[in-house]
């Protein structure tokens, strides 16, 4: 049903999370890697909006704001994230 469907989304961008972070260990200094988190982790927040309990959308978007500080840190010249 819808829900299976809504939680196996859910769970892919999880594991997508995971391996982007795999990856940031190796590469800790690639900002493209941490613009790549933040964009699972608000895709997540779109599809966890749905839920009539915000919790779990308000803490992915603190991930999301987190991964995005990091990436400028490392890329202060991008401005494609300035405008979130």
């Amino acid at each position: 049903g819808m829900l299976g469907n809504f939680n196996t989304a859910v769970y892919i961008l999880d594991n997508a999370v995971a391996v982007v972070k795999k990856v940031a260990n190796h590469y800790p200094d690639d900002a493209s890697l941490f613009y790549m988190s933040a964009n699972i982790y608000m895709q997540q927040v779109y599809l966890l909006s749905y839920l009539p309990d915000k919790k779990m959308a308000y803490l992915k978007a603190r991930f999301a704001n987190e991964n995005i500080n990091e990436a400028l840190k490392q890329d202060p010249e991008n401005n494609e994230f300035q405008h979130m």
